[in-house]
């Protein structure tokens, strides 16, 4: 039987769609409460209609900003200074909770590989909810509308840190339709230069495409595949190894080749190591998302105090990559999907913890220039770029060359 999200078609304009939405992974915050879940509605429509704005701002191709706006309000609604002003909008939400979930503090999960997806503040202080389900009804969707929900279920999640994979959810059509998985991706690509890794059951990642034959099986097989995910990206954000390998550098050689700890380590006028020396504070990292924590190992002759690079203000910088498990019907996939979108200007870029210093360059040219293969480092010319989204998106293509599964590329 073909998966159910493979038959989607589009409705015409002003349909309802009515789903049954299960948790894939654990859900992170999502609460009136910043970081916590509501515990009376983990599902919240105001929640829900938030996401649907921004996915809508992907996939509509619309140049104008003031017409955007306008389109936009027109769907989701506008808050005026007064209730004149105010406009409900023509889509409608409804939610109807169903029975509460199982929950777990989230240090307890600090075992698990992906609570790599958290700061470290989330982990200390914050619960997730394993499980939960909703009857979620959104009407008065025309085909852009229509499209931005689709991209929100397939790629996005509720809660925080959906972009980490947290609060990624599966689903069971009750009435209407929505958009394939393949026609979201590729308006994605059109639309905000969505570039995927992982799909249509070509894969380099270990599992591939996790096959689910019960309702009992959709967690272990979600968590596998986010934990696959994250793994990839993981092992692509400490610098050190190829694609696919598990097995990292010891001693001197587990030195990243990323030039962010001899950065700071300039400084603060430390001693740096042999690998990516620099000459000016070079932080290419920090284009894929802030705060940044740079962490330096304990007792060394090259230690130095650590920093938390954040967007001066004491903002963030949202992350362009997404690491998820993906719902495909009757499976799930690891995928690592890639967003359009520059980083912060450098002299936007500080540091948090000693002497405060700004960013020199976020430039990704020249790092990292060696990966480990299991034995030794070795240059490998094709993972080049001159900033970090760069450096990652031939990452992937390198791992399509050399692996003999493959990235599904949507372009």
């Amino acid at each position: 039987m073909q998966p159910a999200s493979l038959n989607f078609v589009v409705r015409e304009p002003g349909e309802s769609v009515r789903l049954r939405l299960h948790l894939l992974t654990p859900m992170l915050g999502g609460g009136p409460e910043q970081g916590k879940p509501d515990p009376e509605q983990p599902f919240r429509a105001k929640s829900i209609r938030g996401q649907l704005r921004w996915w809508y701002r992907r996939v509509i191709q619309v140049a104008d900003a003031k017409e955007l706006w306008e389109r936009e309000a027109a769907l989701f609604g506008s808050a005026g200074r007064d209730a004149d002003d105010t406009t409900p909008g023509k889509v409608r939400i409804a939610v109807d909770q169903g029975p509460p979930g199982a929950r777990k503090a989230v240090n307890a999960l600090e075992q698990h590989r992906y609570a790599w997806g958290l700061f470290a503040k989330e982990a200390a202080t914050n619960e997730v909810v394993l499980s939960h389900s909703a009857l979620v009804t959104v009407s008065g969707l025309d085909p852009d509308a229509l499209a931005a929900l689709a991209a929100w279920l397939y790629f996005g999640g509720i809660g925080a840190r959906t972009r980490r994979g947290f609060g990624s959810l599966r689903w069971v059509e009750e009435a209407g339709h929505l958009p394939s998985y393949e026609e979201t991706a590729r308006r994605l690509a059109k639309g905000c230069g969505l570039r995927i890794a992982g799909g249509s059951g070509v894969t380099v990642l270990r599992h591939g495409r996790l096959p689910v034959a019960s309702e009992a099986g959709w967690s272990k097989a979600a968590m596998d595949a986010w934990k696959e995910a994250l793994a990839w990206y993981e092992a692509f954000r400490k610098g050190n190894l190829q694609p696919g390998l598990s097995r990292a550098p010891r001693g001197p050689e587990s030195h990243s080749r990323w030039p962010e700890a001899n950065s700071v380590r300039l400084r603060q006028r430390q001693r740096q190591t042999r690998e990516a020396e620099v000459q000016e504070a070079v932080f290419p990292r920090a284009s894929l998302g802030l705060p940044m924590a740079v962490r330096s190992a304990p007792k060394s002759v090259h230690s130095f105090n650590n920093v938390e690079l954040e967007v001066e203000g004491g903002g963030r910088w949202p992350s362009t990559v997404i690491t998820k498990a993906v719902f495909r019907g009757e499976a799930v996939e690891p995928t690592i999907a890639v967003l359009r979108g520059g980083g912060p200007r450098p002299d936007e870029v500080v540091s948090r913890g000693g002497r405060t210093f700004h960013a020199d360059s976020l430039s990704a040219k020249g790092f990292p220039t060696e990966w480990f293969d299991g034995r030794k480092f070795q240059t490998i010319p094709e993972i080049e770029g001159n900033t970090a989204r760069d450096k990652l998106i031939s990452y992937l293509k390198y791992a399509k060359r050399q692996n003999a599964k493959a990235w599904e590329e949507v372009k």
